[in-house]
């Protein structure tokens, strides 16, 4: 679907915390968007009739991968990951892509469980695959209720409810709180957030904000002093003029 209208799959929802994510496919037999067209637009690349298969693709340069009955593993140096699918079936396959392998993941409900680690939390490869089992991962309500709960490596219990295809948003709980989407952040970390219109980024010593909650967008500079934003310059719209302020050192 690399070159899909909406840019991503329809049939996903999804669901993160921290180092773990789980990625639920719902797909139909008949595509429930096969006759939708945006304006100006090319149609999607999609068949009508959908492959009820997803795919995870692996480079073959990684420097281990292994399948276990836990699921399947990849290291790169000392970067670890996991992915536990849905589907006992989950296999690797051959790609078109040359230089990639992929794990088929089969069902009309599918999807997966990913997380990563590295050395600074477990020392070998060997510790992070021991921490993994298919009994995270609860499938009890997968083809009743499209819903499925995992309990991730550092113990964060992740719930999601595939809602069909109307708002393309979960019912999902982290920890057992229910995620508001009209309130939760689109990016949430130290040193980059995106939350009701304003874009924040800074490095621990300074940073800038881009605030776009009204006609038109002000973009704020600040540095970071005993773990506090100080502003020293501003540009903003105002009455159809840009301005610009500064706080003299």
């Amino acid at each position: 679907m690399d070159d899909d209208i909406f840019g991503f799959s329809p049939c996903l929802q999804m669901v993160q915390k921290e180092n773990a994510a789980v990625l639920f496919y719902y797909i139909p037999r008949i595509d429930p968007f096969k006759d939708y067209r945006q304006k100006g637009a090319s149609a999607s690349d999609r068949l009508q009739e959908l492959i009820q298969e997803c795919f995870v693709y692996i480079p073959k340069t990684v420097d281990e991968r292994i399948q276990t009955e836990s699921g399947f593993f990849i290291r790169e140096g000392t970067t670890y990951i996991a992915v536990i699918p849905f589907s006992p079936q989950a296999e690797w396959k051959e790609s078109e892509r040359k230089d990639f392998l992929r794990i088929g993941i089969p069902g009309e409900f599918t999807g997966f469980a990913i997380e990563m680690g590295d050395k600074n939390e477990y020392e070998t490869f060997e510790q992070f695959k021991a921490h993994f089992s298919r009994k995270q991962l609860d499938l009890s309500r997968l083809k009743t209720d499209r819903f499925v709960r995992y309990t991730s490596s550092r113990g964060h219990v992740l719930t999601i409810r595939h809602t069909g295809f109307g708002t393309g948003l979960p019912e999902s709980t982290i920890k057992g709180q229910q995620i508001d989407w009209v309130d939760y952040p689109t990016i949430q970390s130290p040193y980059v957030s995106a939350n009701d219109y304003v874009l924040d980024v800074n490095d621990g010593l300074s940073g800038f904000a881009v605030d776009w909650r009204k006609d038109y967008p002000s973009y704020s500079y600040y540095r970071i002093e005993n773990g506090k934003k100080k502003m020293f310059s501003k540009i903003l719209v105002e009455n159809d003029k840009v301005k610009e302020w500064s706080v003299n050192e």
